[in-house]
């Protein structure tokens, strides 16, 4: 399964502990409700939009988010091996958010 080749990536990849623990607990709920193909998740950027709006609706802080759109991208880059589709703006759209949330 492809969640377990992204455990055994995390450790040689440039993320703390902290992001390696928490990017395994993100990856493992983004997979509910995912169907697999050849053993990967798809990534998409509606699928991650979906994603991050859904834990948004549970309250779940802008930090958080960013957090998770980090572990979707880290699977991305290291088990499919992609830079596609880039995530880039998803996460200058939280980091500007968790800002706010942070001067509230």
């Amino acid at each position: 399964m492809s969640l377990s080749r992204f455990r055994q990536c995390l450790p040689a990849a440039r993320y703390g502990k902290k992001d390696q623990n928490w990017f395994l607990n993100w990856l493992a709920s983004y997979t509910v409700g995912k169907t697999r193909t050849r053993r990967v998740l798809p990534i998409t950027r509606e699928l991650v939009i979906e994603f991050s709006q859904s834990l948004l609706e549970n309250q779940t802080l802008a930090w958080q988010r960013l957090q998770c759109v980090r572990a979707i991208e880290a699977y991305r880059d290291l088990v499919l091996e992609s830079s596609e589709p880039c995530l880039r703006d998803i996460r200058q759209t939280l980091s500007r958010q968790e800002a706010k949330e942070k001067h509230t």
